[in-house]
């Protein structure tokens, strides 16, 4: 009740701006929104066409195969960079609805018929020590917003982060960003993702480091599909 009433004055203080046109009331009003069209999808690794966002041979090479990448936008566009680096850095949680919106609205066809596939929504995990500075993973908020918007069940601790690395802002190159992040991730009950659909999500994708170590481990504990969605590529 607390915290409602503190949302509540905070925007009358500070209302909310569209990051798009700085004209509504909204995170992203929804003429931006609709210009949001749905980014090309091409193999995030090679560059090569791919409708999975990677192709068989990258897949197979990285020991993540059957997998399929979607991004609902390029990072290129300003609204959206705005949108994630307030959500990830200003602690403005609210804007996940609007990021989650924007998942379903551009990369939804990924969505289709998972419910009846045994599929469950995975974020990427952080660090303890990353999330007592942050005070709060900012992947788990937007997983757990499109799990509102599909009725897709969430599930928060399938993966973790055990081993704290560097920023990977600060490294550019993927061999070099697989290799710091080598031994991180960790699934802690096979038995919860065994046989199911993984729906992993993230805020961004650069150079695929993450969701390919992620998406390793889960490959690991038996998973059968999985699909990384990210806000942003």
């Amino acid at each position: 009740m607390l915290k409602n009433l503190l949302d509540k004055t905070l925007d009358l203080l500070f209302p909310e701006k569209c990051r798009g046109c700085g004209l509504s009331d909204a995170a992203l009003c929804d003429d931006c929104r609709r210009q949001l069209r749905p980014p090309e999808i091409f193999c995030f690794a090679c560059g090569r066409e791919s409708d999975t966002g990677i192709c068989a041979a990258c897949a197979r090479a990285y020991g993540i195969s059957p997998i399929k990448v979607f991004w609902a936008a390029r990072y290129a566009n300003q609204a959206v960079k705005t949108l994630i680096r307030d959500l990830k850095y200003k602690s403005a949680t609210k804007v996940a609805e609007t990021l989650s919106q924007i998942f379903c609205d551009n990369v939804g066809y990924g969505l289709k018929n998972l419910k009846s596939e045994n599929a469950i929504i995975v974020p990427v995990p952080i660090t303890l020590q990353r999330l007592r500075e942050r005070g709060f993973n900012q992947s788990k908020i937007l997983a757990a917003a499109l799990s509102r918007h599909t009725g897709i069940t969430l599930a928060p601790d399938i993966i973790l982060k055990i081993k704290n690395t560097a920023s990977q802002v600060a490294v550019a190159e993927r061999a070099l960003r697989l290799e710091n992040l080598q031994g991180s991730f960790a699934v802690p009950h096979p038995q919860k993702i065994a046989g199911k659909t993984a729906i992993l999500v993230d805020d961004i994708l650069t150079t695929g480091a993450t969701v390919i170590e992620c998406s390793r481990e889960l490959k690991k504990a038996g998973t059968k599909n999985i699909i990384a969605l990210v806000v942003a590529h």
